[in-house]
């Protein structure tokens, strides 16, 4: 995906740098596509920069430096600000809003907690991001805001004993048109070890799925990881 980037936005590769390509005098570093911008990110470019002699820095970077990214983090801009005290011009682009006519496939994200409560386990989705689904409604200039991450849902099913090959689900959340998902959910308690399955769907039918442990007497809540299909 990097070099489908850098070919549209005409970048020039470089071999053996920091940098992966010039751009109309600018050096330029491209984010890693499955994830945003962060503070690390650009305090990694500015080391370089910093790493030079106040010549070499104004013969190489006297251009600019632009990062190319696919969102960033809200405070960045400001944080590159803080640390660009050799005055170079540099930008940060968004290739999600600056060219709207690419779509990079990305899977949901989604925050989950497991908790104990008595005989119960309780299940609570906290956030849902689906990127592919977010992106599109910005191409295709939906009005409509997202306020709530369930309106981005179609259905949640969860498994309260996944054997780790078959999902079958014991609660299927799947509202009416006019109607949103749950996003906390009661199932009854077996014990330590016990695996629940959540597996979200998206209005794209774009999937999450993850699976939660129950722990020991010490842990209320175990998670095991999550794989996005």
């Amino acid at each position: 995906a990097k070099e489908i980037v850098m070919k549209l936005y005409g970048v020039e590769p470089v071999k053996r740098s920091f940098f992966d390509g010039l751009l109309d005098g600018k050096w330029v570093k491209v984010v890693e596509l499955n994830r945003v911008c962060s503070k690390e990110d650009v305090q990694a470019v500015f080391d370089e920069i910093l790493s030079k002699g106040e010549k070499e820095i104004e013969a190489t970077y006297r251009r600019g430096v632009l990062i190319l990214c696919s969102g960033h983090e809200y405070d960045v801009l400001d944080y590159a600000k803080r640390l660009n005290v050799v005055n170079i011009p540099f930008e940060i682009r968004d290739i999600l809003t600056d060219r709207k006519d690419i779509i990079f496939k990305r899977p949901p994200e989604a925050d989950i907690a497991l908790q104990l409560n008595g005989s119960k386990a309780v299940v609570e989705i906290r956030q849902f991001y689906s990127p592919m689904l977010l992106q599109k409604l910005q191409l295709e200039d939906d009005p409509e805001e997202i306020y709530d991450w369930r309106q981005l849902v179609e259905a949640v099913l969860i498994d309260p004993n996944y054997d780790g090959e078959v999902l079958r689900p014991a609660i299927q959340d799947i509202p009416g048109k006019k109607d949103m998902v749950s996003g906390i959910y009661e199932l009854p308690l077996t014990g330590p070890g016990q695996k629940i399955a959540v597996k979200i769907v998206d209005v794209l039918s774009e999937e999450y799925f993850e699976v939660l442990e129950v722990g020991g007497k010490n842990s209320n809540m175990t998670n095991v990881g999550a794989v996005r299909r």
